[in-house]
């Protein structure tokens, strides 16, 4: 709520400005220059907002109307939605899966339309910096399944872990842009989505430990069993599907293109139509002489060679160090004429 009241104060200091024009009651450095108020900062006579009611002290002739009015334009500002999205995304509903609680959907006391609820599956689940992880389910049709890869990074040495160069723990998704379910252009506003936060840098598809910690302890670095969670929390709530969309950004594109066809052959059962989205990362690295070198140290160092998502062939080029990133996404594009991909970057 700091960030809100930081940004209604701009919109007043900036009216306060206009209004003493060359430096009046409020203090103002000439046009456009610096305004104060004449008062400490804590002297609540100057302004008061409080349950709706305006009282403006007599040192200032600002008109209350036109108080509302820069208020108002304000609050259809790109800023000012960024900072409710922001508040929203920080008073969000948790819940906790255990044996005896699967955090059911039908659930309208934890999950409530248009409103993200944490997720926390335990498990051998884990951010890079210990802390647990967590990933978001907003429910909407419950026929209609949205399911993000989070961005966040890499890390892939002591050295960028220290940076870091990747997000070490999980952070909330604003809902902004696409997942902004309350805009009426949204082609997605319907469906009901699950955002697989981003905490491994490791393409969501790690699953190992790193020497990275303090004094050279471990650290966990378990993308890939982060994702299974969702996916699999995912696979048990959405029972019936007609439509499913799987998108990633930056590190979630990467992602994508590792999970994307297990993901289909997971709810094929459920024959949905597939759209496949992956945005502002594609898995081909500099310089080309390299990228055999680069990319298979990379599965290597995340242990990425993994029988729970790779086909046996797959599997068999990448413990040969041969395998390359694109060759599983394309190897996914061609089992699965149906579904749509797109790449933007």
């Amino acid at each position: 709520m700091k960030a809100c009241r930081f940004a209604v104060s701009l919109a007043l200091t900036a009216l306060l400005c206009s209004a003493s024009g060359d430096g009046g009651h409020a203090g103002c450095d000439g046009p456009g220059g610096t305004c104060t108020s004449g008062h400490d900062q804590d002297d609540p006579s100057a302004l008061q907002l409080h349950k709706g009611q305006r009282e403006l002290s007599s040192n200032y002739s600002v008109d209350p109307d036109e108080v509302d009015k820069v208020l108002d334009d304000f609050a259809n500002t790109p800023i000012f939605q960024h900072i409710q999205n922001f508040v929203a995304a920080a008073e969000r509903n948790t819940c906790v899966l255990t044996p005896s609680n699967s955090c059911p959907i039908t659930n309208s006391s934890v999950f409530k339309p248009k409103n993200a609820t944490k997720v926390y599956p335990g498990g051998k689940t884990q951010c890079l910096d210990g802390s647990e992880f967590f990933f978001e389910v907003t429910v909407g049709n419950p026929e209609k399944l949205h399911i993000h890869f989070q961005a966040g990074g890499a890390c892939w040495d002591w050295i960028s872990f220290k940076k870091p160069a990747c997000s070490l723990y999980a952070v909330e998704n604003a809902p902004d842009g696409i997942f902004n379910l309350s805009n009426p252009l949204n082609p997605l506003k319907d469906y009901s989505l699950i955002v697989i936060q981003y905490c491994g840098g490791d393409m969501h598809a790690g699953n190992t430990e790193q020497k990275w910690g303090k004094g050279g302890t471990m650290v966990k670095q378990v993308g890939y069993q982060n994702a299974d969670a969702a996916i699999k929390y995912a696979l048990g709530q959405f029972p019936k599907l007609d439509n499913l969309v799987i998108s990633g950004s930056s590190a979630g594109s990467l992602g994508v293109q590792f999970w994307s066809g297990k993901v289909i052959d997971l709810f094929a059962d459920r024959q949905p139509d597939v759209a496949v989205i992956g945005d502002s990362f594609l898995g081909v690295l500099w310089p080309p002489d390299r990228v055999e070198e680069s990319e298979t140290w990379l599965f290597a160092k995340y242990k990425m060679c993994n029988p729970a998502v790779m086909t046996a062939a797959q599997l068999s080029k990448c413990n040969e160090g041969k395998l390359l990133l694109q060759d599983v996404f394309v190897d996914s594009i061609e089992a699965h004429p149906d579904a749509r991909f797109s790449v933007i970057n």
